[in-house]
């Protein structure tokens, strides 16, 4: 059998890529995932819905047995709901606003589920690791600042994203009035009163920053820049939050 190696640390994707590839080789296959492995879930995501489809792995730990010529079986199955995107809709909670969150799947695999107990603990300042949830780190972040402030460790991954996160939100926190500290893998927000943007904000061409930076606009008012940056994970995002009752206007 074929044995590949792959960092954990790397993004999932590549992980991911490689679990749905090999089953279809002539050959048998190992994948071996170093340590130190992040985004856990993911594989185990992966793994979940490749049953689905008749794909059969071996795992022990982090590693992988994968049988050969195997063939994937259609099916219907019913996409879950986005955890993920959730975070952005359900932070309206924690500045005032009230929105219910439907079509979430309560024994969920996804990392990202966390969200909900990440934010009750920034109803005070607390320290959280968000090394298995990166994509939630944006919104943790903004929502830091509005709250308490926050210490977030497990951090280094944020720079491997679309954006730099940790850097480009403590830039546009700035433009708010917060100070955020960010080092190599922790990031602190301090505590502060937001204030209205004196200068336009922007995305960074990221989406999650873009849906953090609106919600932060909520409370503020404030002009986004590549604010259709959105599209690339939820692209009727404005629409949803004008059903909410919020006011956007989108230029160009």
């Amino acid at each position: 059998a074929a044995h590949y190696k792959v960092c954990g640390n790397i993004s999932s994707q590549f992980i991911t890529g490689l679990l749905f590839a090999l089953p279809l080789l002539d050959e048998d296959s190992v994948l071996e995932v170093l340590p130190p492995v992040e985004s856990k879930a993911y594989i185990d995501m992966t793994l979940e819905v490749l049953e689905l489809f008749g794909i059969k792995i071996h795992r022990d730990n982090m590693m992988f047995y994968i049988k050969g010529n195997q063939i994937y079986k259609a099916g219907h199955q019913v996409v879950e709901g986005d955890y993920s995107n959730a975070a952005f809709l359900d932070a309206f909670n924690l500045i005032g606003g009230e929105v219910k969150v439907e079509g979430l799947k309560e024994d969920s695999l996804r990392g990202d589920k966390i969200y909900r107990e990440y934010f009750h603990m920034l109803q005070s300042s607390a320290e959280m690791d968000i090394s298995e949830c990166p994509d939630l780190g944006p919104i943790l972040i903004g929502m830091a600042a509005v709250k308490q402030g926050a210490i977030f460790t497990g951090t280094k991954r944020l720079k491997v994203k679309e954006s730099e996160r940790g850097t480009v939100m403590a830039e546009e926190l700035k433009k708010f009035g917060i100070d955020v500290e960010v080092e190599e893998n922790c990031i602190i927000v301090h505590p502060g009163q937001l204030q209205k943007p004196t200068e336009m904000l922007n995305s960074h061409n990221d989406h999650r920053i873009a849906m953090t930076l609106a919600t932060l606009c909520t409370l503020t008012g404030g002009t986004i820049e590549d604010c259709m940056a959105v599209r690339k994970s939820f692209p009727g995002y404005y629409d949803t939050i004008q059903s909410l009752g919020i006011q956007v206007r989108i230029e160009g």
